[in-house]
């Protein structure tokens, strides 16, 4: 028989719509978007940490996409082109 998906599922998908929802309106950056969505999901796993885990290891699974987002973006920004255009000579 089929069960309800965890609260951890069901606000994830929550938060999941809202932010596409908030893409599709166009009425703020992606940045802002984006920021709002890794805040809301630090703070939820903080008040709400996953079974096992302590409120501060939420905020670090949270915080860590960030660092590593950031990192991918600068990667295509400016490691890429460079590497590309070092290629094409």
């Amino acid at each position: 028989m089929l069960t309800l998906p965890s609260y951890h599922a069901l606000a994830a998908m929550a938060v999941t719509i809202a932010m596409f929802i908030a893409f599709a309106r166009g009425r703020m950056s992606i940045e802002i978007i984006s920021l709002l969505t890794i805040a809301v999901i630090a703070v939820g796993l903080y008040f709400f940490p996953l079974e096992g885990a302590k409120p501060i290891d939420g905020l670090a699974l949270a915080f860590g996409g960030l660092l590593l987002s950031n990192a991918v973006v600068w990667w295509l920004s400016h490691a890429l082109p460079d590497l590309t255009s070092l290629l094409a000579r």
